[in-house]
């Protein structure tokens, strides 16, 4: 089952982790301060953003942006910034074309989201308030579409030089047990 309760704040979240630009594809955020919110990682860029969608699920009835990154979406509420959702693409278990039912345009087409994060799962439904525009859905699902086909990459490359000053770099929270000398890598 899905929780209904999506507060989660993000000060609760900083203190366990740190929720730092890099792995914000691993996180499912709210109510953030708006400046952390859209801060970005030097490899996160921004592919689109979109006025007039409306969270359906969680703020129906209030217009809010939609900004799509490489690495995840933000939703934030156009006259209270600190009514924001930051949805890492790593994060998604599920997405989907649905009817839903939006105080602002009534019956449409929404983009309907599964998430799960640290053991909560969460649900998602953004409308485009724009009529007759498919530009929502064919951003997020493209973006998703390449952001699952380049995890792997974006693992070794954008989290981390593996190799720093002849030394293997360690990740927050890892640790090195034992080395081997004389190993050649046969990659190219």
């Amino acid at each position: 089952h899905y929780s209904k309760t999506r507060k989660v704040m993000a000060n609760e979240i900083e203190e366990e982790y740190d929720w730092t630009p890099p792995w914000v594809d691993r996180a499912v955020l709210f109510e953030m301060p708006f400046k952390k919110l859209i801060e970005q990682h030097p490899c996160e860029n921004v592919i689109d953003t979109m006025p007039n969608v409306e969270d359906t699920k969680g703020n129906n009835g209030v217009s809010g942006t939609l900004m799509v990154t490489n690495l995840r979406m933000i939703w934030y509420n156009q006259q209270r910034r600190s009514s924001n959702i930051s949805i890492g693409f790593g994060q998604i278990t599920h997405m989907s074309l649905r009817v839903a039912h939006s105080k602002i345009r009534g019956k449409a087409q929404a983009l309907h989201l599964m998430a799960n994060c640290r053991g909560n799962k969460y649900e998602f439904v953004f409308t485009n308030l724009a009529a007759n525009s498919n530009r929502m859905f064919t951003t997020v699902i493209a973006v998703h579409r390449a952001y699952e086909s380049s995890r792997f990459y974006r693992d070794i490359r954008q989290r981390t030089a593996v190799v720093q000053r002849r030394e293997l770099a360690l990740l927050p929270h890892e640790e090195l047990f034992s080395t081997v000398d004389g190993v050649m890598t046969l990659a190219a």
